[in-house]
């Protein structure tokens, strides 16, 4: 038996037959057996660009988020924008006529009912005021934000109180963006973003800076301070950045 064995392994080995080669192992067709993710696409507005203009003068702002469709509608305060361009289903064009100094927030709505506002998302600046100020120390700060939570820590606290007289003194915007870390649905983390941002109006508002002055646009997850896994990358991202423009 192990002489009929090896004649046949000699065999092999002379003729180099196709059935004595030693198969591949089969690779899976790319795709297969993996299962894509699911795509949010619920109504989203999350951001405005500009999000400050003149006031009493025409201007053309862009409304980007998630799940924008043919049939949208715009409100800007109480005013219903006649002429909304769907860009895609990220991005909407709007034209605004003259508006007076104020804050306003947005909706966007479309025609199966659904609808998304972004609090004071709009805000129309006084020109006349002075933006005097020491950029390099108030330009852009940053407050953070423990994991999950909106409140304001001691340390975040004392962080706003120290540059508190940029934001007092004279009539500037400060601009201010909400931000969450990856951890959590696209829905559940720009509504932590706005809170964070809510929390930190509120505290320079108890300061006597007026709500006008204060514009708040919540990106989530979606502009990361830094990438990354773990948590030392996602405490720079619970956060929110006070910008001066």
């Amino acid at each position: 038996m192990h002489k009929q064995i090896s004649i046949a392994l000699a065999a092999c080995l002379l003729t180099l037959t196709p059935s004595c080669k030693k198969k591949a192992p089969e690779v899976a067709a790319e795709g297969e057996g993996f299962e894509m993710p699911t795509v949010d696409q619920s109504l989203q507005l999350v951001a405005v660009s500009p999000s400050s203009i003149p006031p009493n003068a025409p201007a053309k702002v862009q409304l980007t988020g998630s799940g924008f469709a043919a049939g949208a509608a715009v409100q800007v305060g109480t005013m219903r924008i006649p002429a909304v361009q769907v860009l895609n289903a990220n991005v909407l064009a709007i034209s605004l006529p003259p508006m007076a100094v104020g804050t306003y927030d947005i909706t966007v709505a479309l025609p199966n009912g659904e609808s998304s506002t972004l609090r004071s998302g709009l805000f129309v600046r006084d020109a006349g005021v002075s933006v005097s100020i020491d950029r390099a120390r108030c330009g852009n700060v940053v407050v953070y934000f423990d994991t999950d939570q909106a409140g304001l820590s001691p340390t975040a606290r004392s962080r706003l109180d120290s540059v508190m007289d940029c934001y007092t003194n004279g009539g500037h915007t400060v601009r201010l963006t909400g931000h969450a870390d990856e951890r959590g649905t696209t829905d559940y983390n720009v509504a932590l973003g706005q809170r964070r941002a809510e929390a930190v109006r509120d505290h320079l508002m108890r300061a006597g800076v007026p709500a006008s002055r204060l514009p708040i646009t919540s990106y989530g997850e979606e502009q990361p301070a830094e990438r990354g896994y773990g948590e030392q990358v996602w405490a720079k991202n619970r956060r929110v950045e006070l910008t001066i423009p």
